[in-house]
């Protein structure tokens, strides 16, 4: 496995080197500013001539339990404190975890929980946790966590899901009045008769069978407009209607080939040439989609 290259500096000697962790480390011990380079060119020294260090039994103490247990070693590795600071591998764990959970730990005082309190709503210092209403059943309730707002994931996936469901109906309901109820000549130029001739209409497998065929799209489409809470007039309008090949019209999806302000300049182009479009739309379960200032009454204007 190939390492990867960086940018590190020496502790030792500040030199900046652009090579992997492995040479790196490599150069950090050898380092001349390195000040344990002399004891292990010495120890290097003993072991390449048959050499050996002396090694003595040292009694410490271990820094869990406190029970004192003995270590061979040289008085090189002693005074550096390179050895086992516990007396076992369970107390060597446990040390770990101790030390881990001092760091997570912050203990925080009465003052500072006023103080955080005053900050945030909602907070109890009594409990010392956050008060909530879940949204969903009513249910007061206590946390830890400022963000959590449902009781129970039982309640945050019921909320969701009526959610959805509520979303969905009203997606439909937009959908059905974002509809073109116009004849196809009022929309129908050189270049869309020329590619009706040539390919037809689109038929489904079932109804037909001319997968070939082409259809009528929306410039704009009715899931954008759906997004961004626009006029379904608008998305109806012959101005938003253009005949393709479905194959086309299906690889495009929820895609834009205009923007809303180009939608509204299209409209005004078509209503000026045609004159105004009167297109009745039902707004029942949709009224936050109709637009009653703002370019609807520059469009109404025109008529």
């Amino acid at each position: 496995m190939e390492l990867e290259i960086s940018n590190n500096e020496c502790p030792y000697c500040k030199a900046i080197l652009h090579t992997n962790k492995r040479v790196f480390a490599n150069h950090v011990r050898w380092c001349i500013e390195n000040p344990n380079r002399e004891n292990m060119l010495k120890s290097l020294h003993a072991k390449l001539c048959g050499e050996k260090v002396e090694r003595k039994e040292h009694i410490v103490n271990c820094e869990y339990c406190g029970k004192e247990y003995s270590i061979i070693c040289s008085d090189a590795v002693f005074n550096n404190g390179n050895y086992r600071k516990t007396c076992s591998d369970l107390c060597a764990k446990r040390l770990t975890n101790q030390k881990a959970g001092d760091k997570k730990c912050i203990k925080i005082s009465e003052t500072l929980k006023e103080r955080y309190a005053k900050t945030i709503e909602g907070y109890d210092c009594t409990e010392g946790k956050f008060v909530k209403i879940c949204p969903f059943c009513g249910k007061t309730f206590y946390t830890k966590k400022n963000r959590q707002i449902y009781c129970s994931r039982e309640c945050a996936n019921k909320d969701r899901t009526q959610k959805a469901i509520e979303l969905n109906e009203t997606f439909f309901a937009y959908k059905k009045q974002c509809k073109f109820n116009f004849p196809i000549s009022t929309v129908l130029t050189a270049e869309g008769l020329s590619l009706l001739k040539e390919n037809g209409w689109y038929k489904a497998k079932n109804h037909g069978d001319n997968l070939n065929g082409v259809s009528r799209d929306h410039i704009f489409s009715i899931k954008e407009g759906f997004r961004r809470k626009i006029d379904p007039y608008y998305i109806s309008h012959p101005a938003n209607c253009v005949i393709i090949l479905q194959a086309e019209n299906a690889s495009k999806r929820d895609k834009c080939g205009i923007t809303k302000e180009e939608l509204i300049q299209r409209i005004l182009e078509w209503e000026a040439k045609n004159g105004h479009y009167n297109n009745t739309i039902s707004y029942y379960g949709i009224e936050d989609f109709q637009e009653k200032t703002g370019e609807s009454e520059e469009i109404t204007s025109n008529q």
